[in-house]
């Protein structure tokens, strides 16, 4: 999975540095809470965005429904928090997540000096091909072909939420000689989404 802020560059270049960075504070904050709550584990942050996996380090019967529902969670979270931005007549943050589902390589990498935890292999890049297609599609979270049926194969309560996805099609992302059929959930990112949302906080 790989989440990322849309447009936080321009944000910060509209306001006060500290104050762009405590938004990026409390979007971290709430993001790896929901990574934690569905059995994912933090990779890392990426500036504005950060990589989670969920199977790690050992694989379970449900990963594929973890990862989808903590990106479903993640909206949820940014929806309240917009919600309250919107009662200051402040601009909601938008974020777009990424999520595919296969192996991957994982393991320490570095010199004994700086080592970090990495996850590698395909199926580390595609997020981040799926979460650039959230901006151009105006979507809360794409996914990949592979996740979607890695949900359905699990036969968990998260079937259902994939009947909220709109297929947009095969895109050949950046790097990959096949096609990969996406599946996108329309953001609700408009003004009056959040006004409406902040009546009930």
């Amino acid at each position: 999975m790989y989440a990322d802020i849309t447009g936080f560059t321009a944000l910060l270049d509209s306001m006060q540095p500290e104050a762009a960075l405590q938004i990026l504070r409390d979007i971290h904050t709430r993001m790896e809470a929901k990574i934690f709550e569905h059995q994912g584990t933090l990779e890392r942050y990426t500036g504005e965005g950060l990589i989670a996996v969920f199977g790690v380090p050992q694989p379970g019967i449900e990963d594929a429904t973890y990862a989808l529902n903590c990106a479903y969670a993640m909206v949820e979270s940014l929806a309240v928090y917009n919600a309250r931005r919107a009662l200051n007549n402040e601009a909601p943050i938008l974020l777009g997540i990424g999520i595919d589902y296969g192996v991957a390589v994982m393991g320490s990498v570095g010199t004994d000096r700086n080592r970090a935890f990495m996850v590698a292999g395909k199926v580390s890049k595609i997020p981040i091909h799926l979460k650039n297609l959230c901006t151009q599609y105006q979507a809360d979270i794409c996914l990949s072909k592979a996740l979607q049926k890695a949900v359905k194969r699990e036969n968990t309560a998260g079937q259902k939420r994939l009947e909220e996805f709109e297929f947009i099609g095969e895109h050949r992302l950046l790097g990959l000689s096949d096609p990969t059929s996406v599946f996108c959930l329309q953001s609700k990112t408009s003004d009056s989404y959040y006004r409406e949302e902040a009546t009930d906080i």
